[in-house]
């Protein structure tokens, strides 16, 4: 046994816990210094201009999040493949949804120090949104959103790809039912910058040259018509921008009227013809893109045998329509150095393409537009798809879009595209949440499409719906003279009872909006308490770090009561504030119910 001027003296237990603790904060100290060397090093290497290491640090977790999606898809490849084997043998959705994703353009990434947010996984029809997000510490995170559609193409996909996906297969059905009225279209829709007019314009092309060849084999003739809706009114592209009307018959059909309709023989005749209505289109300069499109562009074909009519056979023209949509855009997009008019024609794209998305909506709410046998067919009255009224008189765009939905015999695809970079992830997940609406919304039980009896309108003698089905115009595709609306009286007490609804609605809304901005008011006034308690607090923990003062265990209890109590505050505010909403949503509805009620009886 050693003497006791020898033995070592042991050390206590909190001696060695405050020695781990000190040797694991040094290995954490070490770890950051390394990743910020790591991080600026990679900083120094990026093309960005003006990158931050938080635009490095940014990009690692997109590429993360990237890898582990694409390695999960990798382990369940073989799986994939089964379920598209039995996918291939089902039939093709009357309304297919498809997106494409731009490449990040050199620009971006160099000055504008945009990061790739977006992930494509065409074999299985998805698209991901690695959207950036911040949390109340201040930290920086990845929240990713998966989005399935019917078909996806990523930044690497061609033109040609897209063609053959998405158009190709609506013109084969134009061509095969030329005599059964088949009316296909395909719309692109997308934020402005996301490159729709790039991909219809290789589109158009492609058609042009298919439909030629179809044509002479078939031995079918094709007439073409372009046009636009500019400011809530449609305009002929081929003759020079002169104003067109767009009205429905009385199987509420849409026509359009003085509309010029160019019979072409060849591919070369029709890609003239689109080259001189793209010329006449209106475009722009915003910030967000150099040659921005300022209307809804409407490229028609319609397809009818050259063969003579036989007696008792009705043969129906088929109809094929490419639909160039305007991208939608914030203020922030247009600039501060723009003029009004261009402000005003934002305000009109925006107000169109906020009634497309209400009509996707109450698509989706209803029973869809893919199910049942008779695919949605459209019925005496179109404002109705089973018990949901589906508000397409609410512009111009829905309202010649209508047959595209909930037409016989139709077949729609919806191409949404969508831009790369971090700073456009609000905008890209606005445009996916509506596509994806209008693809789910499907039920297989697809009930017979008549309006409710409460909404029922009266059919006078005079009436459109209990008139005969007039003539139609030569733009719808079909033989005859033009087309004009049968006159019918108008009763000035069922005026008088419209005028008063829609007074009513209106009165309704301005109420909603009130009652919204109130609890949103409200819900403010929770956050202003919010931050005046956290600044309290990090007043008093900075004090005690700099040895100024000293923070009671009760201050704690006081602290945690108070959060609670705002945290239940704000909970019970944004369930009614999500409640305002939803009564603002339906004020406005049946504002809009009202005032097409009101159009009709006006005879307007």
């Amino acid at each position: 046994r050693a003497p006791p001027s020898e033995m070592t003296p042991m050390k206590s237990s909190c001696a060695v816990q405050v020695e781990l603790i000190a040797q694991r904060r040094e290995a954490r100290r070490l770890r950051a210094l390394q990743e910020k060397a790591s991080l600026q090093e990679e900083r120094k290497k990026s093309a960005a201009v003006g990158s931050t290491i938080d635009d490095v640090r940014f990009s690692r977790m997109v590429e993360l999040e990237r890898r582990s999606m694409m390695e999960s898809v990798e382990s369940s490849s073989s799986d994939d493949d089964d379920v598209n084997a039995t996918d291939v043998s089902t039939s093709a959705p009357r309304v297919a949804v498809m997106v494409r994703k731009r490449p990040l353009f050199d620009r971006e990434a160099t000055r504008g120090k945009q990061i790739d947010v977006i992930t494509s996984l065409p074999r299985r029809g998805r698209l991901v949104v690695h959207e950036p997000k911040t949390t109340v510490d201040c930290s920086k995170r990845v929240e990713s959103s998966v989005f399935e559609f019917d078909e996806s193409f990523g930044e690497d996909a061609t033109n040609d790809d897209v063609y053959a996906r998405a158009v190709a297969p609506l013109v084969r059905l134009c061509l095969t039912g030329a005599e059964e009225g088949a009316n296909a279209t395909c719309f692109a829709y997308g934020q402005t910058g996301s490159g729709k007019t790039h991909t219809m314009s290789a589109c158009y092309e492609q058609t042009a040259r298919d439909l030629a060849v179809g044509c002479e084999e078939n031995g079918l003739s094709m007439k073409v018509s372009f046009y636009d809706i500019y400011g809530g009114k449609c305009y002929d592209l081929l003759s020079n921008r002169a104003p067109c009307q767009a009205l429905e018959d009385a199987r509420g059909r849409t026509k359009i009227l003085g509309l010029q309709e160019v019979t072409a023989l060849n591919a070369d005749e029709v890609l003239s013809l689109v080259e001189r209505g793209m010329r006449c289109r209106k475009t722009s300069r915003t910030d967000g893109n150099a040659t921005s499109s300022r209307s809804h562009a409407v490229f028609q074909v319609t397809l009818k045998s050259k063969l003579p009519k036989e007696e008792g056979i009705k043969r129906t023209p088929a109809r094929l329509a490419l639909v160039d949509l305007a991208g939608s855009e914030r203020g922030a997009d247009r600039g501060k150095l723009v003029d009004q008019r261009i402000r005003q024609e934002g305000a009109e794209i925006n107000k169109s393409l906020l009634a497309l998305k209400e009509c996707i909506r109450a698509l989706s709410v209803g029973n869809g537009v893919n199910g049942g046998a008779g695919g949605g067919a459209l019925a005496a009255e179109p404002s109705f798809v089973g018990e949901q009224r589906v508000p397409f008189r609410g512009s111009k765009l829905t309202q010649v879009l209508r047959d595209a939905f909930i037409g016989k015999n139709s077949r729609t695809v919806l191409l949404a595209h969508v831009s790369p970079g971090h700073g456009h992830a609000e905008h890209t997940l606005n445009t996916l949440r509506y596509a994806i609406r209008l693809k789910d919304g499907v039920d297989g039980n697809v009930q017979k499409p008549t309006p409710p009896k409460s909404a029922a309108r009266p059919q006078s003698p005079g009436s459109p719906l209990m008139s005969a089905d007039p003539v139609s115009s030569p733009s719808s595709g079909e033989s005859g003279d033009e087309y004009t609306p049968s006159p019918r009286a108008v009763d000035p007490e069922r005026v008088k009872e419209a005028m008063d609804a829609h007074v009513r609605a209106a009165d309704a809304v301005g109420r909603a909006g009130e009652c919204l901005m109130a609890r949103h008011l409200e819900l403010a006034d929770v956050a202003e308490e919010e931050r005046s308690l956290l600044c309290d607090a990090t007043s008093r923990a900075a004090r005690v770090t700099k040895g100024k003062g000293s923070i009671d265990i009760l201050e704690h209890y006081d602290y945690c009561d108070a959060l609670e109590e705002l945290l239940e505050r704000r909970t019970a505010m944004e369930e009614g504030l999500k409640g305002a909403i939803e009564a603002l949503r339906r004020a406005q509805a049946d504002q809009m119910a009202a005032s097409a009620d009101l159009d009709w009886v006006e005879g307007r």
